[in-house]
């Protein structure tokens, strides 16, 4: 394995030290040279040519973000990372959208080599803990997206116990806190907004879960936001369910590419047909493996003949679960704010749901590639 070949950028001697002492414990890196001069810091990269370069931030930011943002503009492509001591929201979606690779925060030497082995095509020296993104798609509303979403979070944490959040990402037009009852005052992008602490978007519910609602005035939340949205609640949580946005724009990418599962409700009748098969161009599109793709139908069958079965056949692709179709209870679980998994625990719908969580809860547990880099993220 060919040797990579770092330089490290900070003006805090003392915390360039620590990032020093970080880098040279990683044995496929060379650490060509650590500077403390940001300004002649661009010269030195375009000079060198390293493989990576690793910056160092500090409130306030004395240059770091601008020596990002002007070495990806000149050498796109240079996988360039920021080391910080502590951060606020803004300085990470700002670090982002300047062309950052990844905002590291307090990362230990081991976070540090997980970062870079998955930038290099390196194996890890051994898995990296994080939250596993599951979410539920579907290109078409009516499906029962958002109702599914909040019932498999609530039954991902009473089938394994573990921390669960669930994420509403449809924007101004989510539901979720209808479904839970929950009417959270502050969402995240209001947050980020605001300069608040971003745990003032957690909003907790009595099940157990935690609600995150992303945005309630935006048509849809940007990318960058959606990439530190997972990136900070992989740190906390076990799961993560997503209702996801309907629309195939960027933020959506970000999500399917981030999922170990995607869980795809299939309503049978003609429209629910058509909805799958968008559905799984869109996955296809963002080249997920196919074993990530989970299809889900509600109800026995329509009168036209359209069955399970039958989808299966036009899809090319296995039914993971069947759950049972109840319209009328489930309305009644949305109107009283109490998700069927709690109001009804016994019924066909939360039966059909435990055992999908509990399949979930049992797949292979490999990152997928899009989160690995999440994991230098701490809790601030």
């Amino acid at each position: 394995m060919n040797t990579k070949r770092v330089i490290l950028v900070d003006a805090n001697p003392d915390r360039r030290a620590i990032w020093r002492a970080h880098i040279l414990q990683i044995p496929f890196c060379q650490l060509l040279t650590d500077v403390g001069d940001m300004g002649g810091a661009a010269a030195l990269v375009r000079e060198l040519r390293p493989d990576f370069v690793l910056i160092g931030h500090e409130l306030p930011d004395s240059g770091g973000i601008h020596l990002a943002r002007r070495l990806s503009q000149e050498m796109p492509g240079l996988p360039i990372l920021v080391l910080a001591a502590e951060a606020r929201c803004e300085d990470v979606l700002q670090a982002l959208r300047a062309g950052v690779r990844d905002f590291l925060i307090k990362p230990s030497p081991h976070e540090l080599r997980a970062v870079l082995a998955r930038l290099a095509h390196v194996a890890p020296a051994e898995p990296v803990g994080a939250g596993r993104v599951i979410t539920v798609f579907s290109p078409k509303g009516g499906t029962g997206q958002t109702s599914l979403a909040a019932n498999m979070a609530i039954g991902l944490h009473q089938e394994t116990g573990l921390k669960v959040a669930v994420v509403d990402l449809n924007g101004r037009h989510g539901q979720l806190d209808l479904q839970l009852d929950v009417y959270p005052p502050c969402s995240w992008l209001e947050a980020a907004g605001k300069g608040l602490p971003w745990e003032q978007a957690l909003h907790p519910h009595r099940s157990g879960i935690t609600l995150v609602l992303a945005s309630r005035g935006a048509e849809s939340v940007p990318a960058d936001a959606v990439q530190h949205l997972l990136q900070t609640l992989c740190r906390r949580y076990d799961y993560v369910v997503i209702d996801a946005d309907h629309r195939a724009h960027p933020g959506t990418g970000r999500v399917l590419q981030a999922s170990a599962a995607v869980v795809v409700p299939i309503r049978l009748d003609l429209g629910g047909l058509r909805a799958a098969q968008l559905a799984m161009q869109i996955v296809q599109e963002q080249q997920l493996p196919t074993e990530r793709l989970r299809l889900v139908t509600l109800g026995a069958g329509s009168p036209a003949g359209l069955t399970a079965t039958a989808v299966s056949e036009i899809l090319k692709h296995p039914i993971a679960n069947r759950l049972a179709d109840d319209p009328v209870g489930s309305s009644a679980a949305i109107d009283r704010g109490v998700p069927y998994v709690l109001g009804d625990p016994d019924g066909p719908l939360a039966v059909g749901v435990r055992r999908l969580v509990r399949d979930l809860a049992g797949l292979t547990p490999v990152v997928p590639p899009a989160v690995r880099g999440l994991h230098g993220f701490r809790l601030w």
